[in-house]
């Protein structure tokens, strides 16, 4: 069963971009709390429609979502995920890119660069960094 109201309120809340609506994002979306949020089905929405987005906020919605699920990247959403990482205008999501791509085993030169910028970070992409540097 998936939780599209809940998922579409989440996405709705990352639109608007304010401070207090990422820090229910973040609540909502924390690490093994509301996996059904985490799921594929919106693991391949957050790769195939919700990046391609022009608000910056979806983008970094997508990539939290990305961060946090467990769910495995076929080659070409991992591919799409790599894109998001080099081009994207957004740091973050670049950087939340990286620790999606680096909590799913891979270790190249660039992913383990952003990586390593975002576990510095005293944030929410900082602490899902950490989180896997803790997992590894």
């Amino acid at each position: 069963m998936v939780d599209t109201e809940a998922f579409e309120g989440l996405l709705l809340r990352a639109k608007s971009g304010t401070e207090q609506d990422w820090e229910i994002i973040d609540s909502v979306l924390q690490w093994n709390k509301n996996p059904r949020l985490l799921s594929l089905v919106f693991v391949r929405r957050a790769v195939y429609e919700l990046l391609g987005d022009e608000n910056e906020h979806v983008r970094n919605f997508a990539m939290a979502v990305l961060c946090r699920s467990p769910e495995q990247l076929d080659d070409a959403m991992a591919g799409t995920v790599r894109d998001s990482m080099i081009h994207d205008k957004s740091e973050v999501v670049r950087l939340r890119a990286a620790v999606a791509l680096y909590g799913r085993s891979s270790k190249d030169h660039t992913v383990l660069s952003l990586w390593a910028k975002a576990a510095e970070r005293l944030d929410a992409v900082g602490a899902d960094a950490r989180r896997y540097a803790v997992k590894q």
